[in-house]
């Protein structure tokens, strides 16, 4: 059973929403209410698996990012995002990898809410084009790490093209894959990623196998460059300020039944 937590300023929107999910087999909706954040913390304490997000509102950027550093893992679900939102990136940065359009039908949300609890990115093509339209206006830089990870090896140079790549690809990374590289940015081993996030080392080495095939990367050091660098330029193009909350959500990760 997925359990959800419903925050919208509209009621009416918001016990729709209640109504509906309700009468699902697969979810039980903790509560529906506002965006205040008295409302929204007392239900923290039933740990929700998904919260339900309506976008329309001007704290919900700010909702996301205090859900991201909850100690159980929540994930949240943009409601209501349009092919012309100006804010996708900074939804991104809030750790929203789930998107609801504003044409999505019922069963389009429950596959986002299926999704979001397993973990997964849930991102429709009209959102996705949102994305990679705000990837094209970055301004592409060369650069070159200052040290490689293997000291017999020269400094990889990472072309606009491979800058590009990485941007791209951080949009198809699963919120564990970002919580691994952030992790890896910071000079973490495997053994210690595995601690952190209490997941078996096996899973670890799985995940970084991935990010290194995903990002087309030669060694650890150079994924996460690669990466940090790339979303530099994404963040710096979007007129955000960037702070060290990206992807470091250091939380054991829970799977709903």
């Amino acid at each position: 059973m997925i359990k959800i937590l419903i925050v919208s300023d509209i009621k009416i929107y918001r016990e729709g929403l209640r109504q509906i999910l309700s009468e699902k087999n697969s979810t039980e909706v903790i509560a529906a209410v506002s965006c205040s954040h008295a409302d929204i913390a007392p239900y923290y304490a039933h740990m929700p698996h998904v919260v339900l997000l309506d976008m329309t509102t001007s704290s919900s950027c700010e909702i996301a990012s205090e859900v991201s550093q909850l100690t159980t893992p929540v994930a949240v679900v943009a409601l209501g995002v349009g092919s012309d939102e100006p804010n996708i990136v900074s939804y991104a940065k809030a750790g929203i990898s789930c998107y609801v359009s504003r044409e999505a039908s019922v069963d389009e949300l429950m596959a986002a809410i299926k999704d979001a609890a397993q973990g997964e990115c849930h991102c429709p093509p009209e959102i996705a084009g949102v994305l990679l339209n705000t990837l094209r206006a970055a301004p592409l830089r060369e650069v070159c790490p200052p040290y490689p990870e293997n000291k017999n090896e020269t400094p990889v140079k990472h072309s606009a093209a491979s800058i590009v790549k990485g941007q791209a690809f951080y949009w198809c990374l699963t919120p564990r894959e970002r919580q691994v590289i952030g992790l890896l940015a910071e000079g973490q081993s495997n053994k210690q990623i595995s601690r952190t996030l209490c997941i078996e080392l096996s899973t670890v080495k799985n995940h970084v196998h991935n990010l290194l095939s995903k990002l087309k990367a030669k060694n650890r050091a150079h994924a996460a460059y690669l990466l940090q660098a790339s979303m530099a330029d994404i963040f710096d193009s979007a007129s955000i300020s960037r702070e060290p909350t990206e992807v470091h959500l250091r939380r054991s990760n829970t799977t709903p039944s």
